[in-house]
């Protein structure tokens, strides 16, 4: 049997319970008992209070905000933040344009400037090429060296020459720049490893001999029909001072 709360008159409750009852200021009679503890009151409690504690949150919240949005209204505040965002987002887009007109600048400085780059490049390796073939040129033929083997000096003598930054220099066995001018480098060093490749030089034994078509050989050069002449010279050859033709 189930209770009610409240009720107009004791009639309708049986003798044996109306006890529990009591009146109350409106003439009713109220049901006596320990609300609190039934679970549906103690639910409704719960989500009151923590109703209560949310509104309290938002109140603080309002008050934080309160000098800033002043009387606005949610829709006014709502319109506001719609055009922030707005400006924002053109900002973007223009920091967009501007991006692509800066690299659109630097693919045209690069298209203009870029072949004139190449360009002195060739230039430069063409000016190197041409200062070491004369340069190294002038100063193999003061040091003495025959004219006829120029090209093959050249040839052998560019594992020793190099440009740095003060132009073409002089390494030594190491690499390394040896302090030596290209003038001094050829009528030393070089010409101790090359005798044959100068004018005057010549070999011993039966001297500079002639090939096999007859031709007397320059100075520096044994042939290697004249035995004679070939075995005398045995070390020059081993160390390239004469050359076996």
């Amino acid at each position: 049997m189930t209770l009610a709360a409240v009720v107009d008159s004791l009639d309708s409750i049986p003798e044996a319970l109306r006890e529990i009852y009591k009146p109350s200021a409106d003439g009713k009679f109220v049901l006596d008992a320990d609300v609190d503890a039934h679970p549906t009151v103690a639910g409704l409690k719960r989500n009151t209070s923590a109703a209560v504690s949310e509104r309290k949150k938002l109140e603080q919240q309002l008050a934080t905000f309160k000098p800033i949005i002043g009387e606005r209204t949610p829709e006014e505040i709502a319109e506001i933040l719609s055009a922030h965002a707005a400006t924002e987002e053109e900002r973007a887009k223009k920091a967009g344009e501007f991006d692509k007109l800066r690299l659109k600048d630097a693919e045209k400085i690069r298209a203009e400037y870029e072949p004139k780059v190449k360009e002195g490049e060739v230039y430069r390796q063409k000016y190197e090429a041409l200062e070491y073939e004369t340069t190294v040129k002038s100063a193999f033929l003061e040091a003495g060296g025959d004219p006829e083997k120029m090209r093959h000096a050249l040839s052998i003598a560019r594992d020793r020459i190099a440009r740095g930054k003060q132009g073409l220099e002089v390494l030594n066995e190491l690499g390394e720049p040896s302090g030596k001018s290209l003038k001094d480098f050829f009528a030393s060093d070089f010409k101790a490893d090359a005798p044959y490749l100068y004018l005057g030089s010549d070999a011993r034994g039966s001297g500079a001999g002639s090939d096999a078509a007859g031709r007397t050989l320059p100075a520096g050069v044994v042939s290697i029909r004249d035995t004679g002449a070939f075995l005398a010279n045995l070390d020059g050859i081993a160390s390239r001072k004469v050359m076996a033709k």
